[in-house]
């Protein structure tokens, strides 16, 4: 048996940029016992540029028997870290089954995009243009998502994987009764989601004025019914927007980029989200009263109010300005509290009896639709991830906004 000599290769393509991921050294263990160790650094610009879906990729390429094997194959005593900074992982060859009947050993890291992250939606150009560009990104700029560009003249959608989830109250916190039980949600569909509530800037750029009561630019979007915003009637009489909506004139107006660059690709199904696709962006894998990182005591009001003063605007006089509290695991702001944000589907008394996989809500258009997340003058259990609220299509308010996606 030969003891193989590693040669380390970084992909220097890999990001966007300059050559950010470096292989530092591949050095087995002495004495020899199977366990090889491979450092390597992303440097802190190129990680912005990461997305929460991407990947690394580990690949050892025997340059003797010209074989190949990737991390897909690979035994790794610890996880691939994807994060700025320098990082240790350690394959276990013996694992494996690895002969080592080669001298040479090829260890290359490289980056794989899994898919875009993130949809910009350009509206600067206002309420009388034909085209508002479309781009994507695979993760938030150096700066964030958190700043007026992306409230106002952009658009910034989330792309959120399908999963499957419980949804209702979970906790001994006070709830809304029999109208929100806890009961599992498969959804089986990518979609994206609003990083923001919709702001009145954003509103003015596409419909060209601003019929919100506390008005502010990069604050929620209020005092405007669901007709104005969806269609009339409501869903599921009407599949898609319509009526001069503001979601009609996105499916209409957003294009991406062709092949020279050129923004003549429609890109469509904007709409309002289901309740679940709603509550299931919300909780972010968490499983307690908030998007809070681990479920907390919520025994009490008092307990309640210590989670939420983080995370949203509640109990208080008015709403404030979109991204003014701490974002959950996907990056969204204002899920519990500011303003009620209005769904797609019929409000139901008892979801339990909706479908598991991809429920929505009552099959015919009513008057009533799912209102989620609560408001800046909502009790603290009100502005929970389950809380189910009864929102009239053509009632407007300074409690009520909304928060837009997309949806193939």
């Amino acid at each position: 048996m030969k003891t193989p000599v590693f040669i380390a290769v970084a992909a220097a393509a890999a990001l966007s940029g300059s050559a950010a991921l470096t292989v530092d050294k591949v050095q087995q263990r002495y004495p020899w016992n199977g366990l090889v160790d491979i450092d390597y650094t992303l440097d802190a610009e190129s990680a912005a540029a990461l997305g929460l879906d991407d990947q690394l990729t580990v690949t050892f390429v025997d340059l003797d028997a010209d074989a190949t094997v990737t991390n897909r194959a690979i035994t790794f005593q610890q996880p691939l870290p994807l994060a700025a900074g320098s990082h240790r992982i350690t394959w276990d060859a013996n694992a494996d089954g690895y002969a080592f009947l080669s001298e040479r050993l090829q260890v290359m890291l490289d980056v794989t995009h899994i898919a875009e992250v993130y949809m910009i939606i350009d509206v600067t150009s206002g309420a009388n243009s034909s085209t508002y560009p479309v781009t994507y990104m695979h993760g938030a700029p150096l700066e964030g998502f958190n700043q007026d560009v992306y409230k106002g003249d952009k658009i910034v959608l989330r792309r959120i994987n399908p999963g499957a989830f419980i949804a209702g109250k979970t906790g001994s916190y006070k709830g809304d009764g029999s109208n929100d039980k806890p009961r599992l949600n498969i959804l089986t569909n990518v979609f994206w989601i609003g990083i923001f509530e919709l702001t009145q800037k954003q509103w003015f750029n596409v419909k060209g004025d601003n019929p919100a009561s506390n008005q502010g630019d990069y604050h929620p979007l209020e005092n405007v019914a669901y007709t104005r915003v969806r269609s009339m009637p409501s869903w599921p009489a009407e599949k898609v927007p319509n009526n001069n909506s503001f979601l009609l004139r996105l499916c209409d107006r957003c294009k991406s980029a062709d092949a020279n660059g050129n923004y003549t690709v429609p890109v469509k199904g904007f709409d309002l989200p289901t309740e679940a696709q709603w509550e299931f962006a919300c909780r972010a894998g968490s499983t307690g009263a908030y998007y809070s990182a681990t479920p907390q005591d919520d025994s009490t009001d008092e307990k309640l109010k210590a989670q939420l003063d983080k995370l949203g605007r509640y109990g208080a006089s008015g709403h404030v300005e979109v991204g003014s509290y701490e974002p959950n695991g996907f990056g969204l702001y204002d899920m519990h509290g500011n303003v009620w944000e209005h769904c797609r589907d019929v409000y139901v008394d008892d979801p339990t009896k909706l479908p598991t996989v991809e429920p929505t809500g009552g099959a015919t258009a009513g008057d009533t639709h799912v209102g989620r997340g609560g408001a800046y003058n909502a009790e603290a259990f009100k502005c929970t991830s389950s809380f189910r609220y009864q929102n009239g299509i053509s009632g407007a308010d300074l409690k009520r906004g909304y928060r837009i996606g997309r949806f193939e």
